[in-house]
């Protein structure tokens, strides 16, 4: 086991770490220790019924999944049959709450953020918010139409804006 995750199980094929919100956050921190390797990727995947699902019809998402440093509970039904599988207390890490604490470590680390997805309105109101409650933080977004496969010119638009910004995290 990683020293990243907490002992965890398996839902659909998708590895489901049982990290509590508060270790998963200590160890995001402290990814953004002056030590840290800041060029090192680390994937964390919040995780829902959905995403399970989708990954059960399609093995090469799974496989993105599963290659990831965490993948934490996110939805009430997972949640739910987790404890009844487990007989335990399963926290849940939501990812829209879940920006908000990178959103603190990439501003105390002078580091920016990069938002992707969603209707370009949502992306502003988003990237606004954000800029009011860490004023000096840098956040990018982007919000490419959403199909079934990303369009080759707005994967080529993406990938510019994540060199030209380098940011910390990509959310």
């Amino acid at each position: 086991m990683s020293k990243n995750r907490q002992a965890g199980t398996h839902v659909a094929g998708v590895r489901v770490d049982l990290t509590p919100k508060h270790q998963l956050i200590k160890q995001l921190a402290s990814l953004f220790d002056a030590s840290a390797d800041m060029d090192q990727l680390t994937a964390v995947h919040t995780l829902n019924p959905e995403i399970c699902m989708a990954a059960l019809s399609e093995p090469c998402f799974r496989d993105v999944l599963n290659a990831g440093q965490f993948n934490v509970v996110d939805g009430v039904g997972l949640q739910a049959v987790l404890k009844l599988r487990t007989h335990h207390q399963v926290d849940r890490t939501c990812g829209s709450d879940l920006v908000y604490d990178l959103a603190q470590m990439c501003h105390a680390a002078g580091r920016a953020l990069m938002i992707i997805g969603g209707t370009s309105n949502r992306i502003e109101k988003a990237c606004a918010r954000l800029v009011e409650l860490f004023p000096n933080l840098q956040v990018i977004g982007n919000s490419p139409p959403y199909t079934p496969h990303l369009p080759l010119i707005n994967q080529s638009e993406i990938e510019s804006l994540i060199t030209k910004h380098k940011p910390a995290v990509i959310a």
